[in-house]
C-alpha cells in the first residue's frame, strides 16, 4: 500500500463524498469502515435531506443545513456525470408527521421552518389522506415540506 494523505473514519455519505472529493483534488485517502460502507447512519437516514434557506439561516447548523440543501441538485449531477452512478437524489418533499398529542411540538417546527424562510404547510386531514393513507388513518397532524 502507498502513501496516505487521509484517513476518513466512517464510510457513509459523508465520509466517502469527503474521500471522492480530496481524491479528485489528488489527495491520497483511505476510508475506514467497521461494518459495510453506507450501512450506519448513512442507511438509517433513509436519503433524507432536511431544506434550508441561507437567507434566512441564524445559526451554524441552519447555515451549514441551507449552504449544503443548495449544493445537492449540481453535486449530485456532477457525481452522475463523473461515475455513470445515478445517486437517486430527487427533490419530492417531504412530510413532518406527530401524534396529535405532540401537534405544539410540530407547530414550533413550522415555526422555526418559517422563521428561516423554509417553505413548509400545516396539511389538512384530506390532504394527507390523498399523499398517504396508511398515515391517515392514525391520530396524528402533519406537515408538507415541498423543500
Amino acid at each position: 500500500m502507498g502513501m496516505t494523505d487521509v484517513v476518513i473514519v466512517g464510510g457513509g455519505v459523508v465520509g466517502l463524498s469527503i474521500a471522492y472529493e480530496l481524491a479528485g483534488q489528488g489527495v491520497a485517502v483511505r476510508v475506514l469502515e467497521q461494518g459495510h460502507v453506507g450501512r450506519e447512519a448513512s442507511w438509517a437516514g433513509a436519503g433524507i435531506l432536511p431544506p434550508g434557506n441561507l437567507a434566512g439561516a441564524t445559526t451554524p447548523e441552519a447555515r451549514l443545513r441551507a449552504h449544503s440543501h443548495s449544493l445537492w441538485p449540481e453535486w449530485t449531477e456532477s457525481l452522475c456525470e463523473s461515475t455513470g452512478i445515478d445517486n437517486g437524489y430527487r427533490n419530492c418533499g417531504g412530510l413532518e408527521i406527530q401524534h396529535q398529542e405532540h401537534a405544539s411540538q410540530l407547530d414550533s417546527e413550522i415555526q422555526c421552518w418559517r422563521d428561516e424562510g423554509v417553505a413548509v404547510e400545516w396539511l389538512t386531514m384530506s390532504q394527507l389522506t390523498e399523499i398517504s393513507p396508511a398515515v391517515a388513518s392514525h391520530e396524528v397532524v402533519a406537515a408538507h415540506l415541498p423543500e
